[in-house]
This record gives C-alpha cells, sequence and structure tokens, in this order.
C-alpha cells in the first residue's frame, strides 16, 4: 500500500507544479510567453506520467473510488 500512497503523492505534488507553471505563464510578459509556455507544457507531460503512473498502480492494487 505504500507504493499507491506514495504515487498519490507524487501525483498531487505534480498538479500543484502544474498549477504554479499555469499561473506563471498565464502572468508572464509577451517576451516570455514562449519560454513561460514551454515550462507549462513541460509540467503538463510531468502530470499526465504521474496520473498515468498512479492509474495503474491503483488498477494493480484493486482500487477502486468508492463515491
Amino acid at each position: 500500500m505504500d507504493i499507491y500512497i506514495e504515487s498519490y503523492v507524487e501525483w498531487r505534488e505534480e498538479c500543484n507544479d502544474l498549477r504554479r507553471a499555469y499561473r506563471c505563464w498565464a502572468a508572464s510578459a509577451w517576451p516570455d510567453r514562449d519560454l513561460a509556455f514551454g515550462a507549462y507544457r513541460a509540467a503538463l507531460d510531468r502530470e499526465e506520467k504521474a496520473a498515468s503512473v498512479h492509474a495503474v498502480i491503483s488498477q494493480r492494487l484493486g482500487c477502486r473510488r468508492r463515491w
């Protein structure tokens, strides 16, 4: 179960980084927009990877949402 919690924490950290990168991109001055967008895209890719890893671990452990 530790691996499940670790993957969840990693995913949530990447979500926070993604939000920060988006805010930086949205607030960036015109000359910095391309660089800020590149950082946002990289953060998006990392969040997507972390979400995929967490989903695979969840499936392997048989975890399901109980809503």
